[in-house]
């Protein structure tokens, strides 16, 4: 056998078994494209669901500067914080009288529309001042600025006198689901689109407000969806620069992708900003606005969608974002809603397409570029024992510069496909890590001929089919 006979080195390698190499080039293919849909597929020890989540927050690290602003133009976020539950002395379950107060102030400054990101479900013990907050929502409805409650998870209820006021408003005052449930690690990082109320699911709370105030100027949301399906939440990351007034952090640098991507990687906590993204108002500076004759909250409240939450100790209205750490619970419907009118109503999700009642996802889509990541593996490992032998410098730099470009090429065609199919069909980020994962997987099998290896161990009966070298 010589270093420059193709097949001389071909029959040593398969040991005289018979097939011929596209036969064998076939086998392996089966066999590594199966292992790699089974990793896919059955997520043993939650491997792959892992790694999805780490890709997707790698992306919203890197792309979060980038993540256009004009959608936090049209909203605010008012939060009753710890400075006015110690200024008006009570603890840290207000009074109803509280949350008139500052629904008072917000109706001033003419909103678009309010939404409460809390439960009346039980009321302090002590308080007599449910009358106050009935009257301010029927002022609400009066003015004409749409007012919208989170409805209590199931199981609970929400107080008799807020469910009668609602019931005779109509439109004017309505109870919209929550997007209950996050990842079990405890990140939000989607938002539900349709959630059960009284009978069928219909939209959540961002979804709804988008649909009844920003669809006909926009666009409406995507009908293509399921009633269990979930927008994927993009976080963005250039604080409001209003918020520097009472935020932290607040400073906004857009470093190289480069950088930004070696940080995501390995130290993902120092690209998080602690400084909100949405325009934010604390309480104490809406209850004093007037007084202080403070041009930023009319501005940031007057014609937006409002949204008003807690942020207080031991509370468990909370969001975790993959850019920013834990957050008021209620900055989780200010993303989406921003996320829906960027996007003007076609979400990030999961879904591909739709073809002859064939439904095709992101899953569907990391399948197939495994299996061709497979092919890419097993057609140069094909090339690669066709070519002669040779020891000098040149040759072995040659291999090398080579298999550097396998493993580019297989980095643009991850990425390719991944962007075409978020900008074309807004299908949210696939798990490109676990890709290159299985590419590096299939790749050293292959170099290190372990399928030829078993195969050579199995009975003779069995072992005779088995895939040899190509």
């Amino acid at each position: 056998m010589t270093a420059g006979d193709p097949e001389a080195r071909t029959r040593g390698r398969s040991g005289g078994r018979p097939g011929t190499r596209a036969a064998r080039f076939a086998a392996q293919f089966v066999i590594y494209a199966a292992l790699t849909s089974a990793f896919l597929q059955l997520d043993l020890f939650g491997i792959d669901t892992k790694l999805d989540r780490h890709s997707s927050d790698i992306i919203n690290l890197v792309a979060g500067p980038f993540y256009p602003v004009a959608g936090r133009s049209q909203m605010s976020v008012v939060v009753l914080d710890e400075v006015t539950v110690r200024a008006r002395r009570t603890t840290t379950r207000p009074k109803l009288s509280l949350h008139a107060e500052v629904l008072y102030w917000i109706r001033q400054f003419r909103p678009k529309a309010v939404m409460l990101d809390m439960y009346f479900i039980d009321p302090r013990v002590d308080d007599k001042t449910m009358p106050l907050l009935l009257g301010e929502i029927e002022e609400y409805a009066d003015a004409g600025i749409p007012l919208y409650l989170v409805a209590p998870p199931a199981g609970s209820e929400s107080l008799p006198e807020i469910d009668e006021l609602v019931r005779r408003k109509g439109d004017g005052v309505r109870f919209v689901p929550g997007p209950f449930g996050t990842d079990d690690d405890h990140v939000d990082r989607s938002y539900l689109v349709k959630a059960p109320l009284d009978g069928p699911p219909v939209y959540t709370a961002s979804f709804r407000i988008y649909h009844s105030l920003f669809a006909p100027a926009l666009g409406e949301i995507d009908p293509a969806g399921r009633d269990d399906d979930r927008m994927a939440l993009f976080w963005g990351t250039q604080a409001e620069w209003t918020n520097a007034r009472w935020q932290e952090d607040c400073a906004n640098v857009v470093s190289n992708p480069l950088t930004r991507l070696r940080k995501a990687v390995f130290d993902p906590v120092a690209l998080r900003k602690t400084c909100f993204y949405t325009p934010t108002i604390p309480t104490a500076e809406l209850l004093t606005a007037e007084d202080d004759n403070d041009p930023d909250v009319p501005h940031l409240i007057r014609d937006r969608v409002v949204f008003y939450g807690t942020y207080l100790r031991g509370s468990q209205d909370v969001a975790v974002s993959p850019a920013h750490g834990r957050l008021p619970g209620v900055m989780l419907h200010a993303m989406a809603l921003d996320n829906l009118i960027s996007f003007e109503g076609r979400y990030l999700g999961d879904r591909l397409a739709d073809i002859g009642g064939l439904r095709l996802t992101g899953t569907h889509l990391e399948h197939l570029l495994a299996w061709l990541l497979v092919a890419l593996v097993l057609a140069y490992r094909w090339l690669r024992t066709s070519w002669p032998e040779a020891d000098n410098l040149g040759w072995t730099l040659t291999r090398y510069w080579l298999d550097i470009s396998l493993v580019g090429l297989v980095a643009v065609l991850v990425s390719g496909v991944a962007l075409f199919a978020l900008a074309a069909f807004q299908l949210a980020p696939i798990n490109w890590i676990g890709l290159f994962g299985l590419f590096a997987l299939v790749g050293l099998l292959s170099r290190f001929e372990v399928l030829e290896k078993i195969g050579a161990a199995l009975p003779g009966w069995l072992g005779r089919w088995f895939p040899t070298a190509p």
